[in-house]
């Protein structure tokens, strides 16, 4: 059996109790505007294992508590990157994640989630003027739940936030390590699910691409070989990736392909990696002069 170290979470909250409160409506409902009783404890910390679980504090009670500040901050080293993946995430819904959220900060940027993905939302000017609560304009928003979160590198910050009313389930996450061969998939995947039919090119751009890709897969040996290729240090790794311009991307994923060749591209026959990076640099030209 595979063993996770399991971080569950405490609650640097108070808690009053209400006299309206019950056991049964705190664990019949997802959500709830009344408190539950006088709680006073710790949450986040410094997580350095990849196998690490943790929790919204009262997960295991199927509802969060008020006044929540919970800090993780994450440190997984020198790795390419990983990402942050939700099991479950109900977090109270805002148009713009104004009341309660989850916030991610890594390389500079912060990003904030609330919400829940299956969930039918009520309209965005009936949630604004709900109880006349007061909310916080957030920066980079998403109010229908938490996708799985791709770091670049090892290093981020995870922030949960409540306010004083309304509570939900909470969430789960968990982290999934990246190799760099994956890392460069899920951006070539990016650029693939871009294609809107339009454009007469695109399908030779992603059969070549693909291709490539293959014989990429096939040539690793999880073993650095930039010796045997005829360097004398590893290529440093592309870890910038353009948001939006998908013509910016193919560039930067071409450069990543070629950083990996020359360190990875160990197994085939003849130099594999100058045969990736010739072909690679053929179809990032074909698809500036054809898609850009």
């Amino acid at each position: 059996m595979k063993l996770f170290t399991t971080i569950i979470a405490s609650a640097v909250a108070t808690h009053y109790s209400s006299s309206s409160s019950s056991s049964s409506s705190s664990s019949s409902s997802s959500s709830s505007s009344s408190s539950s009783s006088f709680y006073d404890g710790e949450c986040g910390g410094r997580i350095t294992d990849t196998e690490t679980i943790i929790y919204s504090p009262g997960f295991d009670r199927g509802m969060y508590y008020d006044w929540l500040n919970c800090v993780w901050d994450i440190d997984f080293g020198n790795i390419p990157g990983f990402n942050i993946v939700a099991n479950t995430f109900d977090v109270e819904e805002h148009y713009v994640c104004g009341w309660d959220f989850v916030k991610v900060e890594a390389n500079g940027d912060e990003f904030h989630f609330c919400g829940e993905a299956a969930r039918r939302r009520r309209s965005s000017k009936n949630k604004e003027d709900e109880d006349g609560k007061t909310f916080y304009d957030l920066v980079n928003p998403s109010n229908d739940g938490f996708p799985d979160f791709f770091v670049s590198g090892g290093q981020a910050t995870i922030t949960f936030f409540t306010d004083e009313t309304v509570k939900h389930a909470g969430f789960e996450f968990s982290f999934e390590r990246m190799s760099r061969l994956q890392i460069i998939e899920m951006h070539l995947n990016r650029i693939f699910d871009s294609y809107n039919g339009d454009e007469d090119y695109f399908p030779r751009y992603q059969k070549r691409m693909t291709k490539i890709l293959n014989k990429m897969k096939r040539s690793e040996t999880d073993d650095s070989c930039y010796a045997e290729n005829g360097f004398e240090a590893e290529a440093e790794d592309i870890q910038v990736f353009d948001a939006d311009d998908m013509c910016k991307l193919n560039g930067q994923v071409n450069a990543a392909i070629n950083s990996w060749a020359r360190n990875w591209a160990c197994e085939g026959r003849g130099r594999v990696h100058r045969q990736i990076i010739r072909a690679a640099r053929k179809v990032r030209n074909f698809y500036n002069d054809n898609l850009c």
